[in-house]
């Protein structure tokens, strides 16, 4: 080869474009799995939220002592045992229960279960206690505003005989509650003494949803 080929190859070697870098690669970013790792916390949160929120309390049993009621000489004593025979599933819940007190001495008489097969808890229970139809009263506008009620109404029971005090608390179970007390008139016994005996009821009504 001569000296001219030689340099004409050298020169068309040195001519040649070079080949071509590898695309530059996107940098990594953790901001994509920083953001559903956030967004799963979140939804961790509100469940557990609700779930604290909705916290089933035990109910308790009633305590051997008992306390005073402002106004009446009646003393007030845990429900739970006086309430067994509509408690049932849970039902009512715990914290409603824990919210029910009877003066000490009374005597069950009767239950009734007015929610038939309908889906709402709807019972009662009636009872009997030594003392007057005001001394009932007195009490239950005492205790369950003590216990926690709200109070709706105090006043003559509607559609049957009687003065009721009707209360409203939320429940454990995410439903309100309605509590109506119906004290119905005294009765006075044939003895030297007189005294007088007071019937009266307890009504839970788990209140339907609003829509």
């Amino acid at each position: 080869m001569d000296e001219s080929s030689t340099a004409t190859t050298t020169a068309a070697t040195a001519e040649a474009p070079a080949p071509p870098l590898p695309p530059v690669g996107r940098p990594f970013s953790m901001k994509p799995a920083a953001i559903v790792l956030g967004l799963a916390t979140l939804v961790l949160i509100v469940f557990a939220g609700g779930a604290a929120l909705f916290k089933a309390t035990p109910a308790k049993a009633p305590a051997k002592s008992t306390k005073s009621v402002a106004g009446t000489t009646l003393r007030a004593t845990g429900a739970l045992d006086a309430l067994a025979p509509i408690v049932s599933a849970g039902q009512p819940p715990g914290n409603v229960l824990n919210a029910v007190t009877v003066p000490a001495g009374a005597r069950r008489l009767s239950h009734i279960n007015y929610a038939g097969e309908a889906s709402q808890y709807d019972e009662a229970v009636t009872f009997s206690v030594a003392g007057t139809q005001a001394a009932v009263i007195d009490f239950y506008k005492v205790e369950m505003k003590r216990d926690g009620w709200q109070i709706e109404s105090t006043g003559p029971a509607d559609r049957q005989p009687g003065f009721e005090v009707l209360g409203q608390i939320a429940g454990d179970d995410g439903w309100f509650w309605e509590m109506g007390t119906v004290v119905e008139a005294s009765s006075f016994g044939a003895n030297d003494s007189g005294a007088a005996s007071t019937q009266f009821s307890l009504r839970l009504i788990q209140e339907p949803d609003a829509d």
